[in-house]
């Protein structure tokens, strides 16, 4: 698909959402027209998109605050967690002992030590980095194992009859094999580490999109609340764009 038919389908999409927003306001103000406080909960985008406009300044400093965590995040939980499900996912004797410290630990909701972050490093921007990463490492670990171990026997085979080393059969088979069900990992992971975003942001630091719609939410200030929502919602479509950049790059035969 041509990158100019991709983006009128986004903007299609964005439409179809604007106008299913417009549609919920007039629902609301409908129900509740005796009610006027309950109505104005739920403002339509034109509300919205001005609240965007008058609060730029502050809504832009805050989105590349918010930005930066979930980006270094999720670069440190793809850095050390990818590579260790691939060995661990290939290597028949490490899946044997990691395993059933993956199955115990991954159902635990990582966001529990974030409490124990702050302690150990305080109110800082790597306590928030640190929980993003800790959260994605785990689905990307599980991915990447679960990959490596799909591989085809018969690739492996054929390259080290030929007298490929570790390094290389895991350089021109396991990776590029893996690769795909990985990054479609990261791209599930992204959601996940933006509600870890909001949920760290909330807790006691002085930017960012959750201190934003913290603040929104204590003033009763709907209009901005909903500016908040939809800049995060721009955060994480502009991942999804970076994440599916990064594939076209990493994965040029899926595109050919």
């Amino acid at each position: 698909m041509s990158a100019r038919r991709k983006l009128s389908y986004y903007l299609l999409g964005v439409l179809i959402l604007v106008a299913l927003w417009f549609l919920g306001s007039l629902i609301m103000e409908w129900v509740f027209s005796d009610e006027p406080a309950k109505a104005r909960a739920f403002p339509d985008p034109i509300m919205a998109f001005k609240a965007v406009y008058s609060s730029w300044s502050e809504l832009g400093r805050n989105l590349l605050s918010s930005g930066l965590r979930v980006l270094l995040g999720l670069l440190l939980a793809i850095v050390f967690a990818a590579p260790l499900g691939l060995v661990i996912g290939h290597e028949e004797a490490l899946d044997r002992i990691f395993s059933p410290i993956i199955y115990i630990t991954f159902p635990i909701p990582k966001i529990v030590f974030l409490p124990l972050l702050f302690v150990l490093f305080g109110l800082s921007e790597l306590s928030i980095v640190l929980t993003i990463a800790l959260i994605v490492a785990f689905q990307t670990l599980l991915a990447a194992r679960d990959a490596a171990r799909n591989v085809p026997q018969d690739y492996v085979l054929s390259v080290r009859s030929a007298g490929a080393n570790k390094w290389q059969l895991y350089r021109h088979v396991i990776i590029p094999a893996s690769l795909p069900e990985v990054l479609a990992s990261v791209r599930i992971s992204i959601g996940i580490a933006i509600a870890a975003l909001y949920l760290a942001e909330t807790t006691g630091v002085n930017s960012g999109l959750g201190y934003f719609l913290l603040s929104a939410r204590r003033q009763f200030s709907f209009e901005a609340l909903f500016a908040g929502i939809m800049v995060m919602g721009l955060l994480g479509l502009v991942l999804y764009g970076l994440l599916d950049l990064l594939e076209r790059l990493l994965c040029r035969w899926k595109h050919l």
